[in-house]
This record gives C-alpha cells, structure tokens and sequence, in this order.
C-alpha cells in the first residue's frame, strides 16, 4: 500500500492502457470495472489516512497526464450519496489539479 500512493499515476497509466486494449478487442465481458473499483479503494483509504496529503502525481509529462485523463474518472461521479464518494471526489480533484499545474507555463501558481 506504501508503495501505491507514492506511484498512483501508474496505475491510472495502467488503467488507461487496458481500457485501449479492451475497447480494440471489442472485449464486453472485462473485468476493468473491477480494478476500477479497487483502485478507486485504495486512493479513498490513502487521501483519508494521509488526511489529504497523499497521493500526489509524480509524472512531470504531460502527453502522458493526458493519455492518463485523470478528468475523466472526476466526469464519472455524478452523484455524491456518501462519504466515500466525497473523498473519491476530493483526491481526483487533487490529482486532476496537479495534472494540470504540469506543464502549464502560464499557471499563475509555478
């Protein structure tokens, strides 16, 4: 678990990878909401145990940030109806906050 917050755009490049993969085997019956759910778990148990502070980006590429489409996972929420789902929110909020700090040069913030 260590180690998932301090790589946890890997996994979402993982993630991406195999949806690609998926949608050009024209694959109907995968298992991708799975993994979805797990690391939608872990990212809630991090942001929650860290009290926010964890997980953070650690890719600086940004053709990458996109091919991860961090804000894709933030469109998928459309209702909050739990604790659980808040902090989904937050951390994508985060995540998807960082990405777009990256490679921005004229972020009013770097």
């Amino acid at each position: 678990m260590k180690l998932f917050g301090k790589r946890i755009d890997a996994y979402f490049y993982m993630y991406r990878r195999i949806v690609e993969y998926l949608h050009l085997l024209k694959d109907k019956n995968n298992k991708i909401q799975e993994f979805e759910k797990e690391l939608y778990q872990q990212l809630i148990s991090i942001f929650w145990g860290s009290n926010g502070s964890e997980p953070n980006l650690c890719v600086e590429n940004e053709e990458t940030l996109k091919q991860i489409g961090l804000r894709g996972h933030i469109d998928k929420i459309t209702e909050i109806k739990d604790i659980e789902t808040l902090y989904l929110y937050f951390v994508l909020c985060k995540l998807t906050f960082q990405a777009s700090l990256i490679g921005n040069e004229n972020s009013p913030l770097k």
